[in-house]
């Protein structure tokens, strides 16, 4: 073979490797290019999915104060402050949802912290204090300090946890709570919780006026606990929440 022909043959080999070499870089520079578009999608989509689960933690954890005085428009502002501030501290340490809550309040005492009913519960969560000695002691409070916000409340979110964990049933929970099969109980409760997650739900996507009357309960006048209304009163024996 003549040395002009191995010339040939060294310059073709090498127009074919630096050929394929090339188309090569290009492939590898595509999928980069795509690799790095994919990459910022997601990175896009985190943060767009970190600012909705910001904006829902702010509405779920600061905005109670308003629910409140929406759902009762006599309770003063101040009351309605240190309610929300209580609410957001055991709905946390219990992991229950905050605006659930407000709710049972609502139904249960309609935010009146002196509340005694005929069956002997008391507070914003009406709770049986017979019925909970063991958490009374613990905590370190005398029956009549389980009237202070922070107790009530404190022991109302305790309650509804561990009835929860005994079953995973929210019905059957709440019924419980009550302490007896009081249906229409259970339904003003989850429809109040479901107007307010859909309110939630229109200002994260920022809605922020809310045609009036959507996510706000009737007031229906004095609650009902075992068929009769509740009464501040210091006489009568319970029936609920007996364990």
């Amino acid at each position: 073979m003549t040395e002009a022909w191995k010339i040939k043959i060294l310059s073709a080999a090498l127009t074919i490797f630096f050929g394929f070499s090339l188309v090569g870089v290009l492939l590898v520079d595509k999928q980069y290019k795509k690799n790095i578009t994919l990459y910022n999608e997601a990175v896009e989509c985190n943060v767009e999915l970190k600012e909705w689960r910001a904006a829902y933690e702010h509405l779920s954890r600061t905005d109670l104060k308003p629910i409140i005085l929406r759902l009762q428009p006599r309770l003063d502002p101040q009351l309605a402050n240190s309610i929300s501030e209580a609410v957001l501290k055991y709905s946390h340490e219990y992991k229950l949802p905050p605006e659930l809550i407000i709710h049972i309040m609502n139904r249960e005492s309609r935010f009146r912290p002196l509340v005694r009913s005929s069956a002997g519960a008391v507070g914003l969560m009406q709770i049986m204090t017979k019925a909970h000695k063991d958490k009374l002691k613990e905590m370190g409070i005398t029956p009549e300090e389980a009237y202070h916000i922070d107790n009530n409340i404190k022991l109302g979110c305790w309650i509804f946890r561990e009835y929860f964990n005994s079953g995973n049933d929210i019905k059957k929970t709440l019924l419980r709570y009550v302490g007896g099969n009081h249906e229409k109980y259970v339904e003003d409760i989850l429809i109040g919780f479901t107007n307010e997650a859909i309110v939630g739900v229109k200002d994260v996507q920022g809605v922020r006026e809310v045609e009036e009357g959507n996510g706000a309960v009737e007031d229906k006048g004095e609650p009902q606990r075992n068929g009769e209304p509740e009464k501040e009163t210091t006489n009568g024996e319970s029936g609920d929440q007996s364990g």
